[in-house]
Protein backbone atom coordinates (compact mmCIF):
# COMPACT_ATOMS: atom_id res chain seq x y z
CA UNK A 1 0.00 0.00 0.00
CA UNK A 2 1.33 3.28 -1.10
CA UNK A 3 2.25 6.12 1.44
CA UNK A 4 -1.02 8.20 -0.13
CA UNK A 5 -3.10 5.53 -0.09
CA UNK A 6 -2.39 5.19 3.63
CA UNK A 7 -2.63 8.46 4.46
CA UNK A 8 -5.90 8.85 2.47
CA UNK A 9 -7.48 5.38 4.55
CA UNK A 10 -6.28 7.47 7.78
CA UNK A 11 -7.82 10.35 6.94
CA UNK A 12 -11.34 9.07 5.70
CA UNK A 13 -11.74 6.38 8.63
CA UNK A 14 -14.75 6.82 10.09
CA UNK A 15 -16.50 4.79 13.69
CA UNK A 16 -18.96 1.94 13.86
CA UNK A 17 -21.11 4.19 15.96
CA UNK A 18 -20.77 6.77 12.66
CA UNK A 19 -22.26 3.80 10.53
CA UNK A 20 -24.93 2.43 12.68
CA UNK A 21 -26.43 6.17 13.27
CA UNK A 22 -26.32 6.48 9.34
CA UNK A 23 -28.53 3.26 9.26
CA UNK A 24 -30.61 3.98 11.91
CA UNK A 25 -31.31 7.30 10.23
CA UNK A 26 -32.20 5.35 6.61
CA UNK A 27 -34.49 3.09 8.74
CA UNK A 28 -36.44 5.92 10.38
CA UNK A 29 -37.11 7.70 7.15
CA UNK A 30 -38.17 4.65 5.29
CA UNK A 31 -40.36 3.51 8.02
CA UNK A 32 -41.79 7.47 8.69
CA UNK A 33 -42.11 7.77 5.34
CA UNK A 34 -44.38 4.29 5.19
CA UNK A 35 -46.56 5.45 7.98
CA UNK A 36 -47.27 8.59 5.89
CA UNK A 37 -47.76 7.23 3.17
CA UNK A 38 -50.53 4.58 4.49
CA UNK A 39 -51.77 7.57 6.72
CA UNK A 40 -52.50 9.31 3.57
CA UNK A 41 -49.97 12.29 4.92
CA UNK A 42 -47.92 13.77 1.92
CA UNK A 43 -44.50 12.47 2.28
CA UNK A 44 -43.29 16.05 1.35
CA UNK A 45 -45.06 17.36 4.87
CA UNK A 46 -42.33 15.58 6.84
CA UNK A 47 -39.54 16.71 4.53
CA UNK A 48 -40.10 20.08 3.89
CA UNK A 49 -39.39 23.63 6.30
CA UNK A 50 -42.85 23.93 8.63
CA UNK A 51 -43.35 27.62 7.25
CA UNK A 52 -43.06 26.29 3.70
CA UNK A 53 -45.14 23.66 3.95
CA UNK A 54 -47.92 26.14 5.73
CA UNK A 55 -47.15 28.87 3.89
CA UNK A 56 -46.58 31.34 6.71
CA UNK A 57 -44.14 34.13 6.89
CA UNK A 58 -40.91 32.96 7.60
CA UNK A 59 -40.87 34.99 11.07
CA UNK A 60 -43.94 32.04 12.60
CA UNK A 61 -42.45 30.44 15.27
CA UNK A 62 -38.98 32.33 15.51
CA UNK A 63 -38.51 32.62 19.14
CA UNK A 64 -39.71 28.78 19.33
CA UNK A 65 -37.47 28.21 16.90
CA UNK A 66 -34.35 29.90 18.53
CA UNK A 67 -35.57 27.94 22.50
CA UNK A 68 -35.06 24.60 20.38
CA UNK A 69 -32.03 25.73 18.82
CA UNK A 70 -30.12 27.10 22.50
CA UNK A 71 -31.93 23.21 24.11
CA UNK A 72 -30.10 21.13 21.13
CA UNK A 73 -26.73 22.90 21.87
CA UNK A 74 -26.77 22.47 25.63
CA UNK A 75 -27.86 19.44 25.24
CA UNK A 76 -24.65 18.66 22.97
CA UNK A 77 -22.39 20.08 25.04
CA UNK A 78 -23.80 18.40 28.07
CA UNK A 79 -23.13 14.80 25.80
CA UNK A 80 -20.12 15.72 24.49
CA UNK A 81 -18.61 16.61 28.05
CA UNK A 82 -19.78 13.44 29.06
CA UNK A 83 -17.82 11.26 26.31
CA UNK A 84 -14.93 13.09 26.99
CA UNK A 85 -15.09 11.84 30.59
CA UNK A 86 -15.86 8.32 29.47
CA UNK A 87 -12.81 8.32 26.88
CA UNK A 88 -10.64 10.79 28.73
CA UNK A 89 -11.14 10.43 32.51
CA UNK A 90 -8.26 9.76 33.83
CA UNK A 91 -6.52 12.56 31.42
CA UNK A 92 -9.08 15.14 32.95
CA UNK A 93 -9.11 14.79 36.13
CA UNK A 94 -12.19 12.84 36.53
CA UNK A 95 -12.17 10.78 40.38
CA UNK A 96 -16.10 10.86 40.67
CA UNK A 97 -18.65 8.86 38.84
CA UNK A 98 -21.35 10.89 40.07
CA UNK A 99 -19.89 13.65 37.84
CA UNK A 100 -20.33 11.57 34.91
CA UNK A 101 -24.26 10.81 35.71
CA UNK A 102 -24.77 14.16 36.83
CA UNK A 103 -23.55 15.25 33.07
CA UNK A 104 -25.38 12.63 31.09
CA UNK A 105 -28.55 13.41 33.05
CA UNK A 106 -28.44 17.16 32.13
CA UNK A 107 -27.54 15.90 28.50
CA UNK A 108 -30.27 13.60 28.71
CA UNK A 109 -33.23 16.21 30.19
CA UNK A 110 -31.88 18.82 27.87
CA UNK A 111 -32.57 16.69 25.27
CA UNK A 112 -35.97 15.60 25.96
CA UNK A 113 -37.08 19.39 26.51
CA UNK A 114 -35.47 20.18 23.16
CA UNK A 115 -37.52 17.23 21.94
CA UNK A 116 -40.69 18.22 23.74
CA UNK A 117 -40.47 21.92 22.38
CA UNK A 118 -39.98 20.44 18.79
CA UNK A 119 -42.95 18.12 18.38
CA UNK A 120 -45.21 19.65 21.26
CA UNK A 121 -45.08 16.92 23.43
CA UNK A 122 -47.21 18.05 26.51
CA UNK A 123 -49.39 20.03 24.48
CA UNK A 124 -50.49 17.64 21.25
CA UNK A 125 -48.80 14.14 21.67
CA UNK A 126 -49.71 13.65 25.18
CA UNK A 127 -53.51 14.33 25.26
CA UNK A 128 -53.99 12.77 22.02
CA UNK A 129 -51.81 9.61 22.20
CA UNK A 130 -51.80 9.16 26.25
CA UNK A 131 -54.49 10.91 27.27
CA UNK A 132 -52.65 13.38 29.42
CA UNK A 133 -53.86 16.77 30.21
CA UNK A 134 -50.60 19.20 30.22
CA UNK A 135 -50.91 19.58 33.82
CA UNK A 136 -49.78 16.09 34.20
CA UNK A 137 -47.23 16.80 32.16
CA UNK A 138 -46.12 19.48 34.05
CA UNK A 139 -45.99 17.26 37.18
CA UNK A 140 -43.73 14.67 35.53
CA UNK A 141 -41.25 17.49 34.59
CA UNK A 142 -41.53 18.48 38.23
CA UNK A 143 -41.05 15.02 39.34
CA UNK A 144 -38.27 14.53 37.41
CA UNK A 145 -36.25 17.47 38.22
CA UNK A 146 -36.64 17.39 41.81
CA UNK A 147 -35.35 13.74 41.66
CA UNK A 148 -32.59 14.49 39.85
CA UNK A 149 -31.59 18.03 42.23
CA UNK A 150 -31.95 15.99 45.32
CA UNK A 151 -30.17 13.28 44.25
CA UNK A 152 -27.65 15.60 42.46
CA UNK A 153 -27.66 17.81 45.47
CA UNK A 154 -23.38 17.59 46.25
CA UNK A 155 -22.68 18.84 42.40
CA UNK A 156 -25.32 21.17 41.98
CA UNK A 157 -24.03 23.05 45.52
CA UNK A 158 -20.52 23.19 44.54
CA UNK A 159 -21.40 24.50 41.37
CA UNK A 160 -22.11 27.61 40.04
CA UNK A 161 -25.50 27.43 40.44
CA UNK A 162 -26.40 31.28 40.24
CA UNK A 163 -27.83 30.55 36.88
CA UNK A 164 -29.63 27.41 37.39
CA UNK A 165 -31.69 29.57 39.98
CA UNK A 166 -32.49 32.32 37.72
CA UNK A 167 -33.74 29.60 34.51
CA UNK A 168 -36.04 27.83 37.49
CA UNK A 169 -37.63 30.90 38.59
CA UNK A 170 -38.33 31.24 34.72
CA UNK A 171 -39.48 27.73 34.02
CA UNK A 172 -41.31 28.19 37.08
CA UNK A 173 -43.24 31.39 36.16
CA UNK A 174 -43.79 30.59 32.35
CA UNK A 175 -45.40 27.20 33.90
CA UNK A 176 -47.54 29.09 35.95
CA UNK A 177 -48.98 31.05 33.33
CA UNK A 178 -49.71 28.18 31.39
CA UNK A 179 -51.45 26.10 34.06
CA UNK A 180 -52.76 28.74 36.65
CA UNK A 181 -56.00 29.49 35.15
CA UNK A 182 -56.21 32.26 37.51
CA UNK A 183 -52.76 33.74 36.89
CA UNK A 184 -53.14 33.54 33.05
CA UNK A 185 -56.29 35.61 33.66
CA UNK A 186 -54.70 39.08 35.15
CA UNK A 187 -53.14 39.57 31.65
CA UNK A 188 -54.52 39.97 28.55
CA UNK A 189 -54.42 36.81 26.09
CA UNK A 190 -51.92 38.24 23.89
CA UNK A 191 -49.36 39.65 26.83
CA UNK A 192 -50.08 36.52 28.80
CA UNK A 193 -48.35 34.61 25.53
CA UNK A 194 -45.74 37.18 25.11
CA UNK A 195 -44.87 36.85 28.51
CA UNK A 196 -45.11 33.21 29.07
CA UNK A 197 -43.20 32.81 26.26
CA UNK A 198 -40.19 35.27 26.94
CA UNK A 199 -39.72 33.81 30.61
CA UNK A 200 -39.22 30.34 28.61
CA UNK A 201 -37.07 31.24 26.67
CA UNK A 202 -35.07 33.55 29.19
CA UNK A 203 -34.84 30.17 31.25
CA UNK A 204 -33.33 28.58 28.56
CA UNK A 205 -30.84 31.20 27.71
CA UNK A 206 -29.97 30.43 31.82
CA UNK A 207 -29.63 26.66 31.85
CA UNK A 208 -27.66 27.06 29.07
CA UNK A 209 -25.05 29.70 30.47
CA UNK A 210 -25.22 27.00 34.00
CA UNK A 211 -24.43 23.75 31.38
CA UNK A 212 -22.03 25.49 29.89
CA UNK A 213 -20.20 26.59 32.76
CA UNK A 214 -20.66 23.26 34.73
CA UNK A 215 -18.65 21.89 31.98
CA UNK A 216 -16.12 24.10 31.31
CA UNK A 217 -15.28 24.03 34.82
CA UNK A 218 -14.85 20.17 34.93
CA UNK A 219 -12.83 20.81 31.90
CA UNK A 220 -10.50 23.56 33.13
CA UNK A 221 -9.48 21.95 36.62
CA UNK A 222 -9.44 18.91 38.51
CA UNK A 223 -6.63 17.51 41.37
CA UNK A 224 -4.32 16.99 37.95
CA UNK A 225 -4.14 21.07 37.30
CA UNK A 226 -3.05 23.91 39.46
CA UNK A 227 -5.77 26.27 40.44
CA UNK A 228 -4.79 28.89 42.78
CA UNK A 229 -6.35 28.37 46.40
CA UNK A 230 -9.30 30.59 47.18
CA UNK A 231 -10.52 31.23 43.39
CA UNK A 232 -14.03 30.62 42.64
CA UNK A 233 -12.77 27.65 40.14
CA UNK A 234 -11.25 26.14 43.22
CA UNK A 235 -14.09 26.60 45.16
CA UNK A 236 -16.91 25.09 42.22
CA UNK A 237 -14.42 21.88 41.75
CA UNK A 238 -13.28 21.09 44.87
CA UNK A 239 -16.25 19.12 45.64
CA UNK A 240 -17.00 18.18 42.03
CA UNK A 241 -13.58 16.03 41.52
CA UNK A 242 -13.90 14.84 45.48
Amino acid sequence: MTRLARTIRRRTRTTRATWALSGITIVAVVAACGVAALAGIGIENLTRDPVAVAQVPIYVGMFSNLGVMLWAATAAVALFRYLLFRTQGHATGLRTPSTIRYILSIGLLTTFAALDDMFLFHEQIAPRLFGMVEEAVFVGYIVVVAALAVGFRRNILHSYYGPLIVAAACFAASMALDAVPWLSALFEPVVETVVEDALKLLGIIWWCSYVVQLCLNARRAGPHRSVPSGSRLAESNATIYS
